[in-house]
Parts: C-alpha cells; structure tokens; sequence
C-alpha cells in the first residue's frame, strides 16, 4: 500500500505531537516533517516531497493563508488541508475560497481528520463535520439558486448547498452517479470554481453581498 507523505504546519507544539500519534498508526500515511510556521513548511516543501500539507491559520512570521499562497506557486503543488481552532465566516469562506482543498477543526475526531487527509491527497475536496456544521449554519435556509440554471442544475444545487455527498445527491434524486458527476462537474464550470467547497463559499459571498 503506498504511503501518503504529510507535512504538519502549527505553532502549537502540542498540537503538532497529537496529529503526529493520530496519524503514525495508519499505514497509508506518514508524517514527514513538522513546522511551527509557514517560512519552516516551505523550507521542508524545497527539500521534500509532500502529498498534502495540513496547516494551522493562525501562525507567527507566514501564517496559512500566506502558505496556502505560495505553495499554490509551487510547480506540483500539495493539496492544502487548512486547520483551525476556531472557525469563523470569514476565515472558512476565506480559505476555501483561495484553493485549500480540506478545512478541519483541531477538535474534530481522529478518524475524521484521517478520512479527510486521504480525500484531499487524492484530489477531492472536504470539510470535517464540524466545519460542514460551521458552513450550513452559515448558508441561509432558502438558498437563491440563479434561473439560468436548468432544472437538473437547480436540484442538485441545492443539495450541495446544504452539503450533501455525491451519493447522497444519488439517493435523494434518483440519478445515477455518472449523472450527478457531470452535473456538480457543470455546476463548477458554470461558477468558475475548482470544488465543491469553493461553490457553496461562492453562492453563500454572493447571498451576502
């Protein structure tokens, strides 16, 4: 089974040793360097390969958001797993919206935050149940989804707002999975977005404005 190489960013030492054991035990994943912000990360990211970064936000010297800028420099760049302590709108949408492929909450359980790693390193996109909690409480109950849309576009709309699975999406329309691929697929070309997470970020800013 090959391994997914990590690369652990956190000013919090505490925090940095806690996702270090969570992951050591899982064959699939191996941390392979931590750093305490984001001029370490990418000092390692110079040197070593990495399949996925998972960083804190809030950091001295390069904080996340600045990281999540230049590794997207980066000719192969990692996923981008952006982590926090405390969620806010902001910095949800924020993140989201430049390209982190994950957002996790440093409470979030073990087995999430492994599940959610290994959706990001091999090219989805995800939030942890708490961050999917965060951002549907965020949404407004009656999402406006625009006309020109077709039908098909609006139902499945929809459900992603309100942060339905792709085989959720199945279950509830009916539609079989190729169908509702192509349709979230159209849904992110029609937004000019790269994820799902991006599409809801988009319609939630746009609701604001």
């Amino acid at each position: 089974m090959p391994s997914y190489k990590v690369l652990l960013v956190d000013d919090d030492r505490f925090v940095l040793d806690a996702l270090t054991i969570y992951l050591k035990s899982e064959p699939d994943l191996e941390v392979i360097a931590t750093a305490a912000h984001g001029i370490e990360a990418l000092e390692v990211l110079a040197n070593t390969h990495c399949d996925v970064v998972v960083s804190d936000i809030e950091m001295p010297l390069m904080d996340g958001r600045q990281l999540l800028t230049e590794v997207q420099k980066l000719p192969q760049p990692p996923a981008f797993i952006a982590m926090t302590a405390f969620s806010t709108d902001e910095t949800l949408l924020e993140m989201l919206s430049n390209g982190a492929a994950a957002y996790i909450v440093k409470s979030d359980r073990a087995q999430d935050i492994r599940d959610i790693i290994r959706v990001a390193v091999s090219g989805g996109t995800a939030l942890s149940p708490l961050a999917m909690t965060r951002l549907r409480s965020m949404l407004p109950k009656t999402t406006q989804i625009p006309e020109q849309l077709s039908p098909l576009q609006q139902r499945v709309m929809k459900l992603v707002c309100e942060g339905a699975s792709n085989r959720e999406i199945m279950k509830t329309t009916n539609l079989t999975m190729a169908v509702v691929k192509k349709t979230v697929s159209q849904l992110l070309d029609i937004f000019k977005v790269s994820s799902r997470t991006q599409l809801v970020a988009q319609i939630y800013r746009t609701e604001r404005a």
